[in-house]
């Protein structure tokens, strides 16, 4: 019979659900402490409980007054494995414009291919790693408040080509 191999950490990747602290606090969680001792759970610290493994911090650190789409405007935690940030998307920019922004933008952790980028630059994973990636509910909300704007304009032609293109 195969033995389990225990989880030595969590990686985490995604969005507002999963980001626990990237702008000073644990970004759906209001008013707490943003990880460790007194601070209020999300599914990440969960998963973490449930392994016995530490919970995870923010690998990025919004400066607070920069740019939250720039890459520069955030500082590394080194030893932090939650690369998630709030209002992060699958595509956080289109190829178009990525290109205008500038490297910059791509670089950004409000990109999850970005996040998942940096994480293979800065980690080692091991067997012992628990990957955790909650993604595409900014995307799915970016799609459905197209779809309202489209129906307001009643363009019946532009309602038909969103609908047939999911």
């Amino acid at each position: 019979s195969e033995q389990s191999t225990p989880t030595a950490r969590i990686v985490a990747f995604g969005d507002s659900v999963t980001d626990s602290g990237t702008y000073g606090g644990k970004y759906i969680v209001n008013n707490t402490t943003p990880f460790g001792g007194g601070s209020n759970s999300i599914w990440v610290d969960s998963i973490a409980q449930a392994l016995g493994v530490d919970e995870v911090c923010p690998f990025f650190r919004h400066n607070e007054t920069g740019d939250e789409d720039l890459a520069a405007s955030y500082a590394p935690t080194w030893a932090c494995t939650n690369f998630a940030a709030g209002g992060a998307r699958i595509n956080a920019l289109g190829a178009t414009a990525a290109a205008a922004a500038g490297p910059q933008a791509a670089a950004s952790p409000k990109s999850i291919p970005a996040q998942l980028i940096t994480a293979a630059d800065v980690l080692t994973y091991s067997a012992q790693d628990t990957i955790l990636i909650s993604a595409a509910g900014n995307d799915a909300r970016d799609l459905f408040l197209g779809l309202a704007t489209l129906l307001a304009a009643s363009d019946p032609t532009l309602v038909n080509a969103v609908l047939t293109s999911v």
